[in-house]
C-alpha cells in the first residue's frame, strides 16, 4: 500500500504520508493502520498531517462525499486533532478543497508546504499563511 504513517515524538505529530497512484480506498483504509497503532494508544498526538506531495490521486471528483462522510462517522476521534492536508500537485489539491468546504465542525485546513501545516498544528493560536 503506497501509504505510511509516522509519528514524531518531538512534536507530538502523527503525519501520513501517500506515494504514487493512490485510490480512495487505499486511502480510507489506510487508516485502520492509525486507528490501532496510534489514534487509539497514543494519547500525545497533538496534531495530524496527510502529506500528499508525492501521491497521484487515482478518484474522480465527485468522491469527495466518500472522504467526508469516512471523517464524520469516526468525528469523536477526528475532532480532537488539528488535520493538516498538504499538496503541491494541481490534480490533487480538487479534493481537499472540496472536503474542507464540506467538513464542518473539524480543523481541516490545506497546505503547499511541511512547515507551514507544522507551524499551523503547533501554534494553535496563530493562523500560517502557505
Amino acid at each position: 500500500m503506497p501509504v505510511t504513517f509516522n509519528f514524531d515524538y518531538e512534536t507530538g505529530i502523527l503525519t501520513k504520508v501517500g506515494t504514487g497512484k493512490l485510490s480512495l480506498a487505499e486511502m480510507i483504509l489506510s487508516w485502520d493502520d492509525a486507528f490501532n497503532n496510534y489514534l487509539h494508544t497514543n494519547k500525545n498526538i497533538q496534531g495530524i498531517i496527510l502529506d500528499y506531495r508525492e501521491a497521484d490521486f487515482d478518484f474522480e471528483v465527485g468522491s469527495e462525499d466518500r472522504v467526508v462522510d469516512f471523517y464524520k462517522k469516526n468525528k469523536a476521534l477526528f475532532s480532537a486533532y488539528k488535520i493538516a492536508v498538504i499538496t503541491t500537485n494541481s490534480k490533487n489539491i480538487t479534493l481537499p478543497l472540496l472536503v474542507t468546504a464540506k467538513l464542518n465542525g473539524f480543523d481541516y485546513e490545506l497546505f503547499s508546504t511541511l512547515e507551514a501545516a507544522t507551524d499551523w498544528i503547533l501554534n494553535s493560536n496563530e493562523i500560517s499563511l502557505n
